[in-house]
């Protein structure tokens, strides 16, 4: 495994989570 994919999908799931926190 790769630093830098492991680096975007943690980025993607913290984007995730801001939209999901906006939602409810």
């Amino acid at each position: 495994m790769k630093d830098g994919d492991r680096q975007e999908q943690e980025a993607i799931l913290d984007t995730y989570m801001q939209a999901l926190g906006m939602l409810v």
